[in-house]
């Protein structure tokens, strides 16, 4: 059944392996009795009840959902929790923001994405299996580009959810959580709070912090090269959403300028190569 009234929900429809982990964190911080689901990186895709459906071929658009029996379960979990607002950021849902919003009327919801560098190397380093650094850097950028066009349709189609870059929330929290949090103003903080943030591993992070450098060390000149003679191929892509190439005299810049996340990524690289030799 269509719903008629507002539900006790705010999505954060973004693409996977994009820093919106931590940014629902922030965002479970500064709403009054906000919850995120204790499961897998806070997402109600990983919710037991929930998880075969919701997993089964997830970014196939044609793929069913029975969002009844899946808003049941996740108003059962709120419930429960004593809380009020059920923060969801599955990153599948970006590709069915139509059929949750008739389902849901949620209280608020945004966009979210970030830089293909990021996504493309946090995929390899923790996902990538049984296939050489080049052929998961070749596939894993035409997926980027699937799910950045994906998510650029709704920056078009659905004008009223605000987008939200993961490199602008790195440096300025507080003004991506209030541009996020509009919609909630009754439910607001007067002042955000961007302490004691856990990101993915539970790990409590000393700040909020862009990871791209340690990620742009792990692709390496091979990693960038072939992203990027990937990604010119299509420039408006990149372009109307803001980003652009990140050549070797750039990257280079960058990690001069943030040795530890350099060391840190050089590191994951060699590890993941000696686990992963074909």
């Amino acid at each position: 059944m269509l719903s008629t009234h507002i539900d006790p929900f705010y999505f954060i429809f973004t693409l996977n392996n994009s820093g919106s982990t931590v940014f629902s964190q922030l965002l479970a911080n500064n709403i009054l009795d906000g919850y995120l689901p204790p499961h897998g990186n806070n997402e109600g895709q990983w919710i037991p009840e929930v998880t075969d459906m919701m997993r089964k071929d997830p970014w196939n658009p044609q793929t069913k959902m029975d969002w009844e029996f899946i808003k049941s379960t996740w108003r059962k979990y709120l419930t429960n929790a004593s809380k009020k607002i059920f923060i969801e950021s599955s990153p599948p849902n970006m590709i069915r923001i139509k059929s949750i919003q008739d389902y849901f009327k949620p209280k608020g919801a945004c966009l979210f994405i970030s830089n293909p560098y990021l996504h493309i190397s946090s995929c390899i380093h923790r996902y990538s299996k049984n296939e050489t650094f080049k052929n998961a850097a070749q596939r894993l950028s035409y997926s980027w580009l699937d799910k950045a066009k994906f998510q650029l349709e709704n920056v078009q189609n659905f004008q009223n959810l605000p987008l939200i870059k993961y490199e602008h929330f790195c440096v300025h929290p507080e003004q991506a959580a209030r541009k996020a949090l509009k919609q909630l103003q009754k439910n607001e903080k007067n002042k955000i709070i961007t302490t004691n943030i856990k990101g993915k591993k539970n790990t409590l992070m000393k700040s909020i912090t862009n990871m791209t450098p340690r990620h742009l060390a792990f692709l390496g000149d091979e990693g960038i090269d072939i992203i990027n003679t990937i990604l010119s191929e299509h420039p408006t892509t990149l372009y109307q959403l803001g980003y652009e190439l990140i050549g070797h005299k750039k990257a280079t810049r960058i990690l001069n300028s943030n040795l530890l996340q350099a060391c840190q990524g050089i590191t994951n690289r060699l590890q993941w190569e000696q686990i992963h030799q074909i």
